[in-house]
């Protein structure tokens, strides 16, 4: 029996530069057993790409790629659940390091009238030593291409860090369906 999958491909004209891989859907490689349905498919996807430079193809697949494909994917959903895990275990542990350091001080508190819950609006605080970490970990989770725009954002981030400028360490960082990236804030004059 034959396989058949979509292949991307991204020009030299792209600001990333060429590339080729399969197409994923959800970070899933859909496979299909009959060409016609694979070359809708790449249609469909040529027809809904926003970008001039990618162009998608129906292609052969080979049984090898195929089992390596699905143990992959296999690997990338364990690497996914426990990164989901590894995250809230360390933000739990940072809470309770927070919460340990910063006691609550009653005398202050007690100052203050009391209030009811639902006059307080909910917000949620994370506290973390290891920002590159956790952007990287909310983007694999986040992400499903580009990936390598992270590495950008990295070295931005590390730039930013090291400038004596002010201005320069307000960032906005983005993350979603297809890259990242990490805008320079604008600063109040």
């Amino acid at each position: 029996m034959k396989y058949y999958g979509v292949w991307a491909v991204r020009s030299e004209n792209s600001d990333l530069g060429h590339a080729e891989a399969w197409h994923k859907n959800n970070g899933v490689i859909k496979v299909f057993t009959n060409l016609e349905f694979a070359k809708q498919q790449a249609e469909l996807c040529n027809k809904s790409t926003r970008s001039p430079n990618i162009s998608y193809y129906a292609k052969e697949m080979n049984f090898e790629l195929i089992q390596s494909v699905l143990k992959q994917q296999e690997q990338d959903s364990l690497k996914q659940q426990n990164m989901i895990k590894d995250a809230s275990s360390k933000n739990k542990k940072n809470k309770k390091l927070h919460s340990e350091q910063n006691p609550p001080l009653e005398e202050e508190f007690n100052q203050y009238p009391e209030v009811s819950s639902a006059e307080i609006p909910t917000l949620r605080k994370f506290i973390s030593d290891d920002i590159i970490g956790d952007l990287e970990s909310i983007m694999k989770i986040n992400t499903k291409h580009y990936h390598i725009n992270f590495k950008y954002d990295r070295n931005a981030i590390m730039q930013a860090a090291q400038s004596e400028r002010a201005e320069d360490k307000n960032l906005l960082w983005l993350s979603h369906f297809s890259g990242t990236h990490c805008f320079r804030g604008a600063t109040r004059s």
